[in-house]
């Protein structure tokens, strides 16, 4: 190319003409977007190949290139798939981008948080679909993919993928990709179901062992089925550990855990406010003695009937604590244990009979 040079020389003009040169090849600053068709992977420094319109570009990407989301987060190569739309800037050499930004029109974390119930999961890619038509009534059924980085919790204690089951309600945080109802997780967060009931049916001996729970609410009740696992901790009234055991028909009791289905779930605490460990003294009435198991059964006025076992080592006195024997003990009696309760059987320490006649 040839370029005309004008000057003044002693207030005439003069005109020469000098050579420029340029690059055969053109090179610009430029934006494409296009279509990611393929990628060599996610180790910096890797190639793209772009497709805009008929034209494939290869996208060089160096660790000087800017990655983002949609709305301008920061981004990295780890989240991009095939498919995802691009708009790359950089200079281009004919069919050649030497990136150095590069926008993933694909992927947002704006209004990526979502509440829903599971509706099926995938064990061997460890993914599952949720419903969140009820806090984003507009959407449809979202994917939720994970990965090594994907962090499950139980309420405030951590979890794992193993963890989740058809039913349960769950938040999910992470890159969402609206154009395939895909959201890549970054937090699973499972809310935990608490319950208020009346235990209608116990089952220790199943496995996993099992407590039917009534709850109401107005003029509906619920029968719940919970399960407890190994990871279930029960408590009594004053938080004191107790087994499947020591929980009874007709017992109050406050359950929080994993729900599973429509009215199951996997109990994390059972909280039985009928069960007080710590207390080691009970009154009632003799309904009924066995002279040779030398056990009575005691009638609690509030509270399930309990078995009192005599050992060598119970105490058995009148109400002025006169010693007595088990066999001065009569069905109708009043009596107070004192002693150590397992299930519905107390091992008795001390007995006092309230209506021996005083000698």
């Amino acid at each position: 190319m040839r370029k005309l040079l004008v000057r003044s020389v002693g207030g005439t003009l003069a005109a020469a003409v000098i050579a420029v040169s340029l690059p055969l090849a053109a090179q610009a600053a430029s934006t494409v977007d296009g279509t990611l068709t393929a990628m060599s992977g996610t180790t910096l420094p890797a190639v793209l190949t772009v497709q805009s319109g008929i034209t494939a570009y290869t996208v060089n990407v160096t660790a000087d290139t800017k990655l983002v989301r949609l709305y301008g987060g920061p981004s990295s190569l780890e989240e991009f798939v095939v498919g995802d739309l691009l708009r790359v800037e950089g200079t281009v050499t004919g069919t050649t981008i030497d990136a150095t930004k590069i926008k993933n029109l694909s992927i947002q974390r704006k209004g990526s948080m979502f509440w829903g119930n599971i509706l099926s999961i995938d064990s061997t890619a460890k993914s599952f679909v949720i419903d969140p038509s009820k806090p984003k009534k507009s959407l449809s059924d979202q994917t939720v993919l994970t990965n090594s980085k994907t962090k499950v919790f139980q309420g405030n204690r951590a979890g794992e993928f193993s963890d989740l089951s058809v039913g349960m309600t769950v938040k999910v945080i992470g890159v969402w990709r609206p154009s395939l109802n895909q959201l890549t997780a970054d937090r699973i967060l499972i809310k935990l179901t608490e319950l208020n009931g009346t235990v209608t049916a116990v089952d220790c001996s199943s496995t996993p062992k099992m407590l039917t729970v009534q709850t109401k609410k107005g003029k509906d009740k619920t029968s719940w089925t919970v399960n407890l696992t190994d990871k279930t901790v029960i408590r009594d009234k004053n938080l004191d550990p107790i087994t499947c055991a020591d929980v009874m028909v007709n017992h109050r009791v406050h359950v929080r855990g994993l729900r599973t289905g429509t009215a199951t779930m996997n109990a994390l605490q059972v909280w039985d406010r009928d069960v007080n460990k710590s207390r080691h003294a009970w009154k009632g009435t003799i309904s009924s003695i066995d002279g040779t198991a030398l056990t009575f059964v005691l009638d609690q006025k509030k509270g399930d009937d309990r078995t009192v076992a005599k050992t060598s080592e119970t105490i058995l006195v009148n109400k002025n604590g006169s010693l007595i024997t088990f066999a001065d003990l009569a069905v109708g009696h009043e009596v107070q244990v004192w002693g150590t309760l397992s299930g519905t059987t107390i091992t008795a320490n001390l007995v006092m009979d309230k209506d021996l006649p005083v000698t």
